[in-house]
């Protein structure tokens, strides 16, 4: 059923996931809550399939530091998505947080309130450039957690709808949090 319906919707994307409280399942990712919300709704309708919808995971790099509470003698870093999987308390480390490079195009007379949401979501090293006499490009490094769950509908929202927008991997691709 899964399988049918993302084939149908070339908006949705999806590879093999799950997590400790869930167990095995799939990661299958959007263009925004509403795509999130139909999707689910088409797999329940069409197919019998009631999907449960858990929150993005972001991939911290998290680097513990050697220190008199544990053993380490050098520096070691490692990827942590789960809540469960981070330092205890007491334990010295550092967090880099992945970052995107943000590509948005709205209308002009939106331009105010573009760069207030980016900022607003912390944004960087914004840029803007005029595209035509009605439209602009506005370009920021953010962090994807500020990107990945509902940024896309902000926008939309910002602009009454005539806001788009595009993500890369920002270079460099982490940022110290």
């Amino acid at each position: 059923g899964l399988e049918v319906a993302r084939t149908a919707d070339l908006g949705a994307n999806s590879s093999e996931g799950g997590g400790p409280f869930l167990g095995p399942g799939l990661r299958v990712g959007f263009q925004g809550l509403l795509h999130v919300e139909v999707f689910r709704q088409r797999l329940l309708d069409e197919f019998g399939i009631e999907a449960v919808v858990t929150p993005p995971k972001v991939p911290y790099h998290v680097t513990e530091l050697p220190s008199k509470h544990n053993n380490l003698k050098e520096a070691e870093t490692k990827i942590v998505e789960d809540l469960e999987d981070w330092p205890v308390y007491g334990t010295k480390f550092k967090v880099e947080e992945p970052m995107t490079e943000v590509r948005i195009m709205a209308p002009v007379e939106y331009a105010g309130q573009v760069m207030e949401l980016i900022t607003k979501k912390r944004g960087i090293n914004l840029t803007t450039k005029p595209i035509d006499e009605n439209s602009w490009l506005f370009e920021a490094q953010m962090p994807w957690a500020e990107v990945v769950v509902s940024f896309n509908d902000q926008l939309k929202t910002t602009t009454a709808g005539y806001g788009s927008m595009d993500t890369f991997e920002a270079d460099p691709p982490l940022r110290e949090a």
